[in-house]
């Protein structure tokens, strides 16, 4: 057996800390809030703020000028901040119907901006709620 040490309590109460500060983290492996399509994002992101929402709509553009910094947009107004995801993000085509998970981290003036966000699994469950 192992005796438990200051030292290795400390460490994992540090890996404790980090994990739960880290939305990328949350992003990956936190269950989501709630679903929405991209026409009631903004009435639905407003009542999760901070957390993580699952939206589909048409992709309207794609932004990778700024490799660090990739924007998707969706009609409705939905602003994707896909951050240094430029493979990602380049593979998406305007029109194309995407699914995209992230955290909601404004809702101003009907704009959602998800960030960080990232492409989800077309086949996974998609319930949207209604405004």
């Amino acid at each position: 057996m192992y005796a438990s040490t200051p030292r290795s309590l400390g460490a994992i109460a540090l890996l404790a800390l980090l994990l739960h500060g880290c939305s990328g983290w949350t992003l990956d492996y936190g269950k989501e809030a709630a679903h929405a399509e991209a026409k009631d994002a903004a009435v639905i992101a407003q009542r999760h703020l901070g957390e993580k929402i699952v939206v589909r709509g048409a992709v309207a553009s794609v932004d990778i000028s700024n490799a660090e910094d990739c924007v998707v947009r969706l009609e409705g107004l939905v602003v994707a901040r896909f951050g240094d995801l430029k493979a990602m993000a380049e593979e998406l085509r305007v029109g194309e119907v995407i699914t995209i998970m992230g955290l909601v981290e404004s809702v101003d003036g009907g704009v959602v901006t998800l960030d960080p966000a990232a492409r989800r699994d077309p086949f996974a469950p998609f319930e949207p709620e209604k405004p």
